[in-house]
């Protein structure tokens, strides 16, 4: 009754009509209120390639004191979490998993990341497709699918860049932002 969870489907190259469509997980959050504001906070997380979906008990609570007047939206943004299965290097990590856990990497070596990009590009993925201005036009797709017209957004790190990308390049029904933990630049 209060937490709703689905996917909303976008077009994971925009200018290829009828092209493949990403699923992009989400839950709201509903509101508490019975009559709530019409904006939803919607919230993007860090990373890049963090998941939002899977800290979904945390965020509930960190968001708890403002579901009184809106819902919340979370989304795993395209190629990270649960929306994430277009672009994962099976054979790569299958090939280096001893090594990947005896080093406790989180960040993949330069030679994992070729053998991960080799088999990406090999099985056809537009890697270009997958960037930071891509996410950013997603996030007024998802909003208006869930039927939703002005929103409110919500940032931590990558997601504070994320935000600022938004702003550029889909401001439109942007009513606020508020960015947290600013992830530099580069």
């Amino acid at each position: 009754v209060t937490i709703l969870c689905g996917t909303v489907k976008v077009p994971e190259e925009r200018n290829k009509v009828g092209g493949k469509q990403l699923p992009l997980s989400f839950a709201i959050l509903r509101a508490t209120s019975r009559y709530p504001e019409p904006d939803p906070v919607v919230y993007l997380e860090g990373g890049p390639g963090g998941s939002a979906m899977t800290m979904l008990s945390l965020l509930d609570r960190l968001f708890k004191p403002w579901r009184d007047r809106r819902d919340i939206l979370i989304y795993d943004q395209r190629s990270a979490g649960i929306s994430g299965a277009s672009v994962t290097c099976d054979q790569a990590l299958s090939a280096n998993i001893v090594d990947i856990i005896k080093a406790g990497q989180a960040i993949p070596s330069a030679e994992r990341m070729k053998a991960c990009i080799g088999e990406l590009e090999k099985q056809g993925v537009p890697l270009a497709a997958y960037d930071t201005t891509q996410n950013a036009l997603d996030l007024p797709l998802v909003t208006t699918a869930l039927g939703y017209g002005a929103y409110n957004i919500y940032g931590i790190s990558y997601g504070t860049k994320l935000a600022l990308e938004v702003m550029r390049v889909a401001p439109q029904n942007v009513r606020s932002v508020i960015i947290d933990g600013v992830a530099p630049s580069w």
